[in-house]
């Protein structure tokens, strides 16, 4: 699959461009895309709130309800493994599993 990066407008390929593809994802809220209701996650609902344990694990779970989500067009991915952890500007969820059939080095989004 062929993409473009939204911030340099350069071409993406391979694990690039479903990295971008799962930025875009975990940043945009159910239910804003005025036709494709369905795309996104939950996690922008936990913006600006304190990062507590809790908040931690919401974020955990959200993050693995986006994969599931087939709206989201990320099925390619199956994660074995999400861990979210605080850092100073915000949360960064950490993603572990396959990609088409590859075990693949975790990657990070910052959220």
């Amino acid at each position: 699959m062929v993409g473009i990066d939204r911030l340099s407008g350069k071409k993406l390929t391979g694990f690039d461009q479903f990295v971008s593809r799962v930025t875009q994802v975990m940043s945009t809220q159910i239910g804003t895309r005025e036709k494709r209701r369905n795309f996104g996650s939950k996690l922008p609902s936990l913006l600006s709130k304190p990062t507590s344990g809790s908040l931690l694990s919401l974020a955990q779970t959200y993050s693995m309800e986006a994969f599931l989500n087939a709206e989201n067009g990320i099925s390619d991915f199956k994660p074995n493994r999400v861990v979210a952890t605080r850092h100073s500007n915000g949360i960064t969820l950490r993603f572990e599993g396959k990609w088409n059939g590859q075990l693949i080095e975790p990657f990070l989004i910052e959220v």
